[in-house]
């Protein structure tokens, strides 16, 4: 099966503030195995982030570019994490962060 890419907008979230809910999105996904009836499948999810934070003017093109050259760097360095489009974390200095591979567990909403 490929791969579905959605967009999640998330206002006035800084950077940091977005880590944690994305490893929790990439937690509950890895964690769940009933996505099929009758049928145990594992899925992971990759995020691709980017900002508008700091930055006079940019484009909803643009974005959704940064964002989506940041998934596929999530997606080449094994999938199942999080990558920031550099520069992204509005230092200029660009972030990467990796999830740490673990066993699925149970997550509460």
């Amino acid at each position: 099966f490929g791969g579905e890419e959605f967009v999640l907008l998330l206002p006035h979230t800084e950077m940091a503030e977005s880590t944690p809910i994305l490893e929790h999105l990439c937690m509950s996904v890895r964690g769940r195995m009933d996505w099929l009836p009758h049928e145990r499948v594992r899925a992971t999810a990759s995020f691709g982030v980017t900002s508008t934070h700091g930055r006079r003017t940019v484009s909803a093109v643009e974005l959704l570019h940064e964002a989506d050259m940041a998934m596929y760097q999530a997606k080449q360095a094994g999938r199942d994490q999080v990558s920031f489009f550099p520069g992204a974390d509005a230092t200029g200095a660009g972030v990467r962060r990796s999830l740490k591979k673990a066993e699925p567990q149970t997550l509460r909403a």
